[in-house]
């Protein structure tokens, strides 16, 4: 063996054609694993710059998205606003929580209350005591549950005297289920139930 590991560097170091070959198999070689590191970092830079860009579109996609959605829902207070100070019902909104944050200028007549007044709970002061327990029940029920509130009720009118109403809210959702606020309406039913009253 030591005489076979003799030979070998014995005809590398006296055959110049010997040595010669390997400087040549070294300097193909080295250039080519200086490429490949090359390669392998340009790789590495591709990939990460293809997440960063790919992670930067989704952010943008979301964006838009949220960006529709907001604009969606402002168009769609916009326009009822609009239709709800066109028609003689009274109007209102909430926040997801239950909080009314409008009222049409109908609800502000019938009531001679001002928004100041009404906001948040402030409608609550309007629902005569004998029907508030059965209300507040029901409301709670519905911000918990997503389902739409129903109830007749007797309202408070400017002049004191309380007028009997259907009262209707609907749970607002974007796309994934989540409420986004409450569109409702008090309608007078007044002389119906003075109606259905007399038949009984």
């Amino acid at each position: 063996m030591s005489g076979i590991r003799y030979r070998l560097i014995h005809e590398v170091t006296i055959d110049n054609g010997t040595i010669d070959r390997l400087f040549k198999l070294i300097e193909s070689i080295l250039p080519s694993v200086s490429r490949s590191n090359e390669s392998e970092n340009e790789t590495t830079q591709n990939n990460s710059l293809e997440a960063a860009i790919k992670e930067a579109n989704t952010k943008k996609r979301e964006s838009i998205r949220k960006k529709e959605a907001e604009q969606k829902i402002k168009d769609s207070e916009a326009e009822f606003r609009t239709l709800s100070e066109t028609i003689p019902i009274m109007g209102w909104t909430a926040t997801p929580d239950g909080k009314k944050n409008f009222f049409n200028q109908y609800f502000l007549d019938y009531t001679g209350l001002s928004f100041e007044e009404l906001k948040g709970d402030g409608m609550l002061k309007i629902i005569h005591p004998d029907d508030l327990e059965k209300d507040l029940s029901l409301w709670q029920h519905s911000l918990k549950t997503g389902e739409d509130f129903k109830m007749e009720k007797r309202l408070r009118r400017h002049d004191g005297n309380y007028r009997w109403h259907l009262s209707h809210g609907i749970a607002q959702k974007d796309n994934y289920g989540n409420i986004i606020g409450w569109v409702g309406s008090s309608t007078e039913i007044e002389e119906q139930k003075k109606n259905t009253d007399a038949l009984t």
